[in-house]
């Protein structure tokens, strides 16, 4: 009975010992995949940051690239704003040339109207001068001949009185 006991107590070792032999290989066999599996996982994390590190690279070029448009951008404001300033005042250059031609055009037809004004003046004055000539001429041509035309001695011929 007592080997029938310890038979017994040692078929249930065996079995225990069978079974944790099982647990055993189940345990290195899931080992083997927690390894694999930690090792995927880790070159995962490794592509991860490597694709981090180039991401971060690229939002530092970008930093750089909307600080460097930051800065066209307020140098451009500047000039527009430069810019105004100068449209501003040629817009009033303009308009007080603008005026200014307005002005001289005014004077043109006013002076153009004097021209002719006194283009017509000179004309009268030369009309004037020609008839005022012609009076010299007379007084001139008279004072030559004897101022008594009418008993003169040619005058009375020319009109047979003789």
């Amino acid at each position: 009975m007592l080997s029938r006991v310890l038979k017994e107590a040692v078929f249930l070792k065996e079995l225990d010992i069978e079974q944790l032999e099982a647990d055993l290989t189940s345990s290195l066999r899931l080992q083997d995949v927690m390894i694999n599996e930690i090792q995927r996982v880790q070159g995962e994390l490794s592509c991860i940051t490597h694709k981090a590190k180039q991401l971060e690279l690229q939002v530092s070029k970008k930093d750089e690239a909307m600080n460097e448009i930051q800065h066209d951008f307020q140098e451009s404001a500047k000039e527009l704003a430069a810019l105004r300033g100068t449209l501003k005042t040629v817009t009033e250059e303009r308009d007080l040339s603008w005026q200014e031609a307005k002005q001289l055009r005014r004077n043109i037809s006013i002076m153009q109207n004097e021209v002719v004004s006194l283009k017509k003046k000179i004309e009268a004055l030369d009309e004037d001068i020609l008839l005022k000539e012609g009076q010299i001429t007379i007084l001139q041509d008279s004072i030559e001949k004897p101022f008594d035309i009418i008993c003169s001695p040619r005058s009375m011929r020319e009109f047979d009185m003789e």
